[in-house]
């Protein structure tokens, strides 16, 4: 049967049953405890300026820090605060980058989370090491989750360095653009919507205000699309080496990538998104691209999503360039980790020093925070070591 001979209701019911069939049963977990409230409550905390993360200041009984914000990942605390606060273990679960099962982690209750007056208590948290890049790169003691935040809601306005934790939401009464339903998942409430795609497809997509970049989905979805034409660039990794994310170091199966023509959010529309596919990832994410452009209020008691655009325009136009090599943080430097022409092949497990005369000396952090490999420019200079020690100038080209 040819596509042009199928009706449009049908075919709008087949694509979104493609895209629903990766979705599998979450069961509920012991992070989701503690943080109960019997009172009103509203905190502005000020978010602290470094690179592109949500950074804040927390009390953790009695010890202050800094602490990362991920509305759609568990609360996580460093090992060194753990032994520091003598907190009581109450299990363990799995860490895992993408469908890979890296390491059992221990879990522990921390008895409170203080940002100025306004107190947790009782929050589960996640242990991880010291050495986890995420947290030694911005110098963090932990991360705030969305299994802390289960029962608040959570206005995030970057604009105006500033998020707000409340018990109601009509305290962002003028910010309450595009009213969308949300689920909570039962492992951590991190919160999922569906996205829209050219208005045919819809997306399951969990927010997050940690990942990279805009949109990232399996590859089942990205084959999807292809076959109902409604994607306007699409490009297959020639190689694809490790690479490492906020629970450890794993292999992407599978990098591609997709320029997607519009994704709707709401009333919002953005168009010429990017949209990385790989191969072992398990559920699809909206990453801290959203935040960037928008004021963002998530319900979480209510399970409602608002957004509002920064500059009051509903269409939002995500067009970049694009580079023949992508860049990542794996064992201890910035490395070549995915390679989209076949000619650059001989870069492959490389290490990058710096782009021309630019030496990069701390090359994750750099990364992370400011984007380095997406220059403003059409070209640049690309230098690079082998793991034999040798180097390599290349010239690579936007397109």
């Amino acid at each position: 049967m040819k596509l042009n001979s199928i009706p449009s209701k049908l075919l709008i019911l087949l694509v979104l049953m493609g895209f629903l069939q990766s979705c599998a049963p979450k069961t509920s977990s012991i992070l989701n405890q503690g943080g109960e409230f019997t009172y009103s409550f509203y905190q502005e905390i000020p978010i602290l300026r470094d690179g592109n993360a949500i950074l804040l200041s927390a009390v953790v009984n009695g010890v202050e820090g800094k602490y990362l914000l991920d509305v759609g990942s568990p609360t996580v605390i460093s090992e060194s605060l753990f032994y520091k606060l003598n907190e009581n273990i109450i299990g363990e679960t799995k860490l895992g980058s993408g469908s890979e099962q890296i390491s059992s982690a221990i879990v522990c209750e921390v008895d409170y989370f203080r940002f100025g007056e306004l107190a947790f208590e009782k929050i589960p948290a996640v242990v991880v090491s010291d050495n986890n890049p995420y947290l030694s790169c911005y110098g963090a003691d932990g991360i705030i989750g969305s299994n802390l935040l289960r029962n608040a809601v959570v206005h995030i306005d970057k604009a105006h360095g500033a998020v707000i934790i409340s018990d109601d939401v009509n305290h962002f009464e003028q910010n309450l653009d595009a009213d969308i339903e949300i689920e909570l998942d039962l492992a951590s409430s991190a919160p999922e919507c569906f996205l829209s795609i050219n208005n045919l497809a819809r997306q399951r997509v969990e927010l997050s205000s940690l990942e990279p970049g805009f949109l990232t989905v399996t590859n089942n979805h990205i084959e999807t699309l292809k076959k109902y034409d409604i994607i306007s660039f699409y490009e297959k990794a020639y190689g694809y080496f490790p690479t490492q994310n906020l629970f450890g170091p794993y292999r992407p199966q599978g990098l591609t990538r997709t320029r997607l023509s519009n994704v709707g959010l709401g009333t919002l529309s953005f168009e010429g998104v990017i949209a990385y596919g790989k191969g072992n990832v398990k559920v699809a994410k909206l990453g801290t691209d959203l935040f960037d452009h928008a004021i963002v209020t998530i319900d979480y008691k209510h399970k409602r999503l608002y957004v509002k655009p920064v500059e009051g325009k509903l269409k939002i136009n995500l067009n970049q360039k694009l580079w023949p090599v992508s860049s990542a943080y794996y064992d201890g430097s910035l490395r070549v980790t995915g390679i989209w022409k076949d000619e650059f092949m001989k870069l492959k497990e490389t290490s990058i020093l710096g782009r021309g005369e630019k030496e990069i000396s701390s090359g994750f952090c750099e990364n992370l925070k400011s984007k380095l490999l997406a220059p403003s420019g059409e070209s640049m200079e690309l230098v690079t070591r082998s793991p034999e020690g040798d180097f390599r100038r290349t010239r690579i080209y936007a397109y």
